[in-house]
Formats: C-alpha cells, structure tokens, sequence
C-alpha cells in the first residue's frame, strides 16, 4: 500500500513539476514585448494647436467581472468591444494610453483588443508593451473553466501621430508573493513612448502600478518619478496609467498610510489633468473605480507644466461599466 501510495505522489508531484514549468513559460521572445504597429494607412496627420489625450485600464473588456471567477461570455466582450469601439470613436482622442488590454488571451476569446479599437477609431499607430505572456495562467478559480488559460496581455498606446520609439521599464515583483505565484504574475511596467506632435517629440509614460501590496506600488512610484525626472527637463511629458492608490489629499481607511501618490503631488514641476481644487468641488464624479460604483480615485495623467499647458481634465463617466475602470481625458497645448 505505501508503495503504491508512493508513486501515487510520485505521479502528482512530477504531474505538478511539468504543469508549472509549461504553463509559467513565456511564448514570445523578451525582445518582442515591445513593438510599434501601424493602422490605416490612408489616415493623415492634422497639425493644430490643442490636442487630448485619455488613460484607460479597459480591464479586457470584461465589465465587472475583471478578475472574478466566471464562466466567460463570449458576448460580453463583443458588446464590450462594440460599446469601447463608439466611446473611442466620439471621443476623438490624439493619444490613448491603455492598460490591461488583450493581445491574444483565451479570457477574451484571442481578439487582438488594441488592434480592433485602432482601425475601428481610426488610429494610425499604436505601441504595444507586453506584461503577460504565459501558456496557462490558473487563475481567479482552481475550476478549469473559470481560468484565465493562454495570456498574451499588457498595455499600449495609441497615437494619430507618428510614434518614433517604444521601451519598457519592467518593476519589481513583489518580494511576499511564494516564488510560484510570481511566476504566473504580470509583470508591472512603465511603457516609454516617443510621439511626433506636430514635429515635436513628446514623451509618453503609461504605467500600471501594483494592485495589491503597498510597499512595492510605493517603490514603484519611486521608479516611475525617477523615469519622469529623466525625461522631463528636454522632453514634454505625459504621465498616465492606473496607479492603484488615490490622491494624498483625501481620507481613505483602504489606503491609509499608502504614500504612493505623494511624489507625484509634491513633485514641483508636475501638474495633474484634474487638480485638487476641481476634484474637491465633485469628489465622486471624479473617482474613476469602480466603474459601476465608483468609490476611488485611482487613474491619472500628469504632465510637466514648464512644457504642457492644461486646457481641460475630466473623468469619462459616460464610459459606464465596458471595464471596472472608467477613463480620464485631457485637454492640452505644447509651449
């Protein structure tokens, strides 16, 4: 009996061993991560003076149910999409920074998600970065029908500019999560773009900071100023992404003693799409999550003022619930 109960476990433990190096291997070479694509062809650039540009953790497209385990619905996400499609159409923005965005996941049946958006919103370029790349993620359920499976995710911009270049910061992990969680982990980045406004060379910033453990988000924040700061004495620079924390200037008992945004407040150069006067004056029609019950504010766009000048901020309320995020907007002119 012990024999056979042993190769029993025998049997489980390699079964395991296998599973785990399979299902955490990457599908795509670290040098493709990065890339810039090009939409429409016939699309052409027009100079003007003022232009926008909106951050939006489109969660996949899955509403609600981002990160729950479900069954997925396959018309879910092609009503999503039909509905991500309109809103980014009548928006009209110069420049999208998105952030969990499918390239080529089984959770959203492998629609490229950037590249249907791009042509149907008439985009001529866009950057991808990629922060997920694995052959079977086990995740949100241990039910095999509920998980993610095959994930080729990560974040992008969009431009109706030329894009010159495209770089990617990959963040620290976080060092509590067991070896064998971070190996199915996303990677937290900052994606660099390069942007041709006008001629002018603008820089783009899209993070996706640390959801869940506050003293890696913290040092997150740090990387992501220091990147900033590197950048911003010869460039115009736009910051954006979900940063996963809220204003330093608000009372939240989840985020107590998370220091997360304070650099990016004190930073002096630095303005943000939606100052705390404006926030101030309608706190809840600026939270940007949940997008069905939104409670928090946890997505940004900020840009250097010496080289940006604001024309208007405003959350995106009207995106309702295509993700459990809703988008920021901004209006601004180069000086």
């Amino acid at each position: 009996m012990k024999k056979i109960l042993g190769i029993i476990f025998i049997l489980l433990f390699t079964g395991f061993v296998v599973f785990y190096i399979w299902g955490s291997t990457a599908n795509l070479a670290p040098e493709d991560y990065s890339s810039i694509l090009s939409y429409n062809d016939s699309h052409t650039v027009v100079n003007k003076d003022t232009f926008s540009i909106c951050t939006y953790n489109i969660g996949y497209l899955s509403g609600m149910t981002n990160n729950l385990p479900f069954i997925p619905d396959q018309d879910l996400f092609e009503n999503n999409l039909t509905k991500a499609k309109t809103l980014l159409k009548i928006l009209n923005a110069d420049l999208i920074g998105f952030q969990e965005i499918d390239f080529n996941s089984a959770r959203s049946f492998h629609v490229d998600q950037m590249e249907e958006l791009a042509i149907h919103a008439n985009y001529f370029q866009g950057a991808r970065a990629i922060n997920w790349d694995k052959n079977y993620v086990p995740f949100p359920s241990w039910l095999p029908s509920m998980q993610f499976g095959e994930m080729l995710s990560g974040q992008g911009v969009l431009s109706k500019y030329p894009i010159s270049n495209n770089h990617i910061r990959t963040l620290v992990k976080p060092k509590s999560n067991p070896f064998y969680y971070n190996a199915f982990y996303l990677d937290r980045l900052a994606q660099i773009v390069l942007i041709q406004l006008n001629k002018t060379p603008v820089i783009v910033i899209n993070v996706h900071l640390e959801a869940f453990v506050q003293p890696t988000r913290e040092k997150h924040a740090q990387t992501v100023l220091e990147i900033y700061r590197h950048y911003a004495e010869d460039y115009p620079v736009l910051l954006v992404g979900d940063f996963n924390s809220t204003p330093p200037f608000v009372n939240n008992k989840k985020y107590k003693g998370d220091k997360t945004m304070f650099g990016f407040f004190n930073e002096p150069s630095l303005g943000v799409a939606i100052p705390k006067e404006q926030y101030l004056i309608n706190e809840e029609g600026n939270f940007t999550f949940t997008s069905q019950n939104p409670s928090v504010k946890i997505d940004y766009i900020f840009y250097n003022k010496d080289k940006i000048a604001p024309v208007n901020g405003r959350v995106v309320n009207e995106a309702n619930d295509i993700s459990d995020h809703l988008p920021v907007w901004f209006q601004f002119t180069l000086k």
